[in-house]
């Protein structure tokens, strides 16, 4: 079992451990005698009666299950949630476990950060993307049809539990979906993970001691620059955001439903090395290397028609990240470097998507 302590206004732990058993001890320390778990239909049929079990019998448990589907993380299902909490008597000692993948972990903790002002919660990762990134720091929020994460807060959990048995039933594509932001940390920061993506395949990190140890670097990454700016006040948060704000806009105009959001995050990242190799700011050997990496793991270039590229850009300007009518980009230098850009043309922005 490895622990990482997350410094933040509200300090917590983030366990990486290789079964269920400890969690029911760590639970211990919360008082509340009701818990509500939000979930999904299929990960309440495989882990729904496990968890249940695992939970102190004194206390009196309550789920309710939503779609994790990326166009079902709207307000509509946070409705659902609250008329759910409210009919179980959910109140300020209460405790929210989110029990799924990076949709479960965001709505859940924008339900727990807006339900009486703010209650307590527990996420409990079962992708590896959600393990990797959606659990921890705090960001919370829903889309709307003209956006993603354009409604949300910040609201750190109380625990972040990553069991890596959760990750043995998950399908192809979703272990490959959580490696597209595991190759973001190893564009970021100087860590062992890009010497381990570069050296075995993806069958040989599945391992447990291989897998714990990729999730453990990619964590403390996340943790590093959270506890710098958790509020995403510095511009030091943002190269979180590598890949992204191009990931978004693929993830938009496909309504949320062509695309999983780790195939996003990585076309984002070879749409912003294209764009950055072409600015001059990473050299064209950075950009072979990168693009060779993000291939490795199954990813694709994502074109975007003619006929949809004023569309493209008309969403990226309504990103999150633009300040004072400014677009910012995360763009790559080299490994473990990156640089904040803004003011860039349009037309450069065109010849990468």
């Amino acid at each position: 079992m490895k622990k990482i302590l997350v410094k933040t206004t509200k300090s917590y732990s983030v366990i990486i451990a290789r079964s269920p058993q400890e969690l029911s001890k760590t639970l211990v320390v919360y008082p509340g005698q009701k818990v509500l778990i939000v979930s999904s239909p299929k990960i309440y049929r495989i882990y729904g009666k496990q968890l249940a079990t695992i939970l102190s019998n004194n206390r009196q448990k309550k789920f309710c299950l939503i779609s994790d589907a990326e166009e079902n993380k709207n307000l509509k299902n946070v409705e659902k949630i609250y008329q759910s909490a409210v009919k179980f008597g959910l109140d300020r000692t209460s405790l929210v476990l989110a029990l799924g993948g990076g949709v479960i972990s965001d709505i859940t903790g924008f339900f727990a950060a807006t339900f009486l002002r703010g209650i307590n919660w527990v996420a409990l990762p079962t992708t590896l993307l959600a393990q990797v990134d959606a659990a921890i720091g705090g960001k919370t929020g829903v889309n709307l049809k003209t956006g993603k994460n354009l409604v949300g807060a910040f609201h750190q959990p109380q625990l972040v539990y990553c069991n890596l048995q959760y990750l043995k039933t998950l399908p192809d594509r979703e272990i490959k979906n959580g490696f597209g932001e595991i190759i973001k940390y190893a564009i970021i920061a100087r860590t062992p993970i890009y010497s381990y993506l570069k050296r075995y395949s993806l069958r040989q990190l599945l391992s447990a001691d291989l897998l714990s140890q990729i999730i453990y670097y990619s964590v403390k990454i996340k943790a590093g620059v959270v506890e710098k700016d958790e509020y995403e006040q510095k511009n030091i948060r943002e190269i979180l955001n590598l890949g992204h704000s191009f990931g978004h806009v693929f993830e938009t105009l496909g309504s949320y439903r062509k695309i999983s959001h780790g195939e996003a995050v990585a076309a984002g990242i070879l749409a912003a090395t294209k764009l950055s190799q072409k600015m001059n700011i990473c050299s064209k050997k950075f950009y072979k290397e990168c693009y060779w990496l993000v291939k490795k793991f199954g990813f694709k270039e994502i074109k975007i028609s003619p006929e949809n590229r004023k569309k493209f850009l008309d969403i990226l300007w309504r990103d999150k990240k633009i300040k004072q009518g400014k677009i910012r980009l995360i763009l790559p230098v080299d490994w473990g470097k990156v640089k904040i850009v803004t003011d860039i043309p349009a037309d450069q922005i065109r010849q990468v998507i």
